[in-house]
C-alpha cells in the first residue's frame, strides 16, 4: 500500500495538490478500542483515547512505515477524571494537548513522565463556553479549537465557531491570557460546521459539515454531514476555496476530519452517531 508520498528527481512531494475527491477509506482498527485518533504530522505515531479499567487513558502506538497499519498502542497517560479528548502531541515543545470538562488543557512532558495538566490559557481564551478539539501547529505556537458559541440552525440548537490564539513556546509556557481570533470559514452552503483538523504548518484545514439541505432538519445521520476543505494564504488570513468532499461522508454516519498528516496524504476520521450509534474511526490515504 503506498503511504501517499509521490517523488520526482528523489526528493518527496505531498499530496495537497490532489482533490477532495482523491481517497481510499479503511478501518483504523484502534486497538485497544478508544476515540479520536490523532495522526502526528510524519504520519508514523497516533494518539487517541480509552477508557480502560474504570477511567480514560491516553493510548498511543507508533510505527516506522506510514504505509503500513499501526500496531496495538499502550496507555501513556491514565487521564483520571479528565476526558483527555483529541490528544494532541507537540514533539517541538514536549506537550500534549487535550479536550476535556468543557476546556483546553496541555499536559507537559517531563523526562519520562508527565508534568500536571493545566488550561492552556487565560479564561479570555478558554473558559467562557465549551472549548474541544484542539489543534496546535507542529512549533505549538499557534492552537486553533473549536467553541459552541455559533447560531442555532434547524434542529440543532447551537453551533459551533473557530477560535484561534498564538503564542511564543519560547517565552510563554502556556497562551497569553488574550482575547481569541475567530478562524471560521465563510459559510457557502453548510449550515452548520464542527470538527476541524488543521494541518500541522496551519494553512490548510479540514472541517466537518452539515449541508443546508432541508435546511437543519430530516435525518442527521443520512450522509449529509461530511468532510469540507478549506486554505488560507497565511495564519492570520481568512480562509480560502471552501470545498466539499462528496467523498468523506458516509451513509448512516455523521463523518468528521480528526487530524492530517504534514504531506496531506493521510487524514483521520471519526464516524459517529447522533442518536444511538456504534462510532468507527478509519483512515484517509491518497497519492
Amino acid at each position: 500500500m503506498s503511504s501517499g508520498t509521490t517523488e520526482t528527481t528523489g526528493a518527496p512531494v505531498g499530496c495537497w495538490g490532489l482533490g477532495v475527491e482523491d481517497w481510499a477509506v479503511e478501518s483504523l482498527g484502534l486497538d485497544p478500542p478508544g476515540s479520536s485518533p490523532m495522526l502526528s504530522p510524519d504520519a508514523e505515531t497516533l494518539h487517541w483515547r480509552a477508557f480502560l479499567g474504570g477511567q480514560w487513558h491516553v493510548v498511543r502506538s507508533v510505527r516506522d512505515d506510514p504505509a503500513v497499519a499501526f500496531p496495538a498502542g499502550a496507555s501513556v497517560w491514565p487521564s483520571s477524571s479528565f476526558e483527555a479528548d483529541h490528544p494532541a502531541f507537540v514533539a517541538a515543545t514536549q506537550e500534549l494537548f487535550f479536550g476535556g470538562n468543557g476546556d483546553i488543557y496541555v499536559l507537559p512532558r517531563d523526562g519520562d513522565g508527565w508534568g500536571v495538566p493545566t488550561v492552556a490559557g487565560g479564561a479570555l481564551a478558554f473558559g467562557n463556553r465549551v472549548e474541544s478539539h484542539p489543534n496546535p501547529t507542529a512549533d505549538g505556537a499557534t492552537l486553533l479549537f473549536q467553541r459552541d458559541d455559533g447560531p442555532a440552525w434547524g434542529q440543532f440548537q447551537l453551533g459551533f465557531k473557530f477560535w484561534q490564539v498564538a503564542r511564543d513556546p519560547q517565552v510563554h509556557p502556556s497562551f497569553p491570557d488574550v482575547a481569541p481570533v475567530e478562524v471560521t470559514p465563510a459559510d457557502p452552503g453548510f449550515g452548520v460546521l464542527a470538527c476541524p483538523a488543521l494541518a500541522p504548518d496551519g494553512l490548510r484545514l479540514f472541517f466537518g459539515a452539515f449541508d443546508s439541505e432541508g435546511g437543519g432538519f430530516g435525518d442527521p445521520n443520512d450522509g449529509r454531514a461530511g468532510v469540507w476543505f478549506a486554505e488560507r494564504d497565511g495564519l492570520d488570513a481568512p480562509w480560502q476555496g471552501v470545498t466539499r468532499s462528496a467523498q468523506l461522508r458516509v451513509p448512516g454516519f455523521v463523518t468528521c476530519p480528526v487530524a492530517v498528516s504534514a504531506d496531506g496524504c493521510q487524514l483521520t476520521l471519526a464516524l459517529f452517531t447522533i442518536g444511538p450509534g456504534t462510532p468507527e474511526s478509519r483512515i484517509a490515504r491518497r497519492g
